[in-house]
């Protein structure tokens, strides 16, 4: 790669960190997304009473957001819902869930959802609205 490139790559990684530093800030997402359960009742119960509790007891917890998924693009989704842990990093995520309230929540979620749950993380940027 000549010199020429290698400094323009430079040049332009430079100015979009300035920006993203300016704008944005990074958050890590814990996702858990729910196939369809046998019984949605019992499921929406247990989820909005005991679950949802547990989870906004875990420390470090910035933010949740819960989707109850209503469609899709094309035919209908195997998916029913979609809850969104927002963390400040990794560490923050990992020591939430290595937390009695962590652990508690992990217990329970198990004991309901543990054959209709994938969960996963991901790096988020958000814009800063300060």
């Amino acid at each position: 790669m000549s010199q020429f490139y290698l400094a323009r790559f430079s040049e332009q990684r430079y100015i979009m960190h300035q920006f993203l530093k300016k704008k944005y800030y990074s958050m890590v997402k814990l996702i858990a997304l729910y196939r369809k359960p046998q019984d949605i009742d019992a499921f929406d119960k247990h989820y909005d009473t005991i679950h949802t509790p547990l989870v906004l007891q875990m420390p470090g917890l910035r933010k949740l957001e819960i989707t109850r998924i209503t469609g899709a693009p094309i035919g209908e989704s195997k998916f029913y819902l979609q809850a969104e842990m927002y963390f400040d990093s990794v560490d923050a995520m990992n020591a939430a869930n290595a937390s009695p309230q962590g652990r508690a929540t992990a217990k329970d979620l198990m004991s309901f959802a543990a054959d209709t749950v994938t969960l996963f993380y991901g790096d988020v940027t958000m814009e800063n609205n300060k």
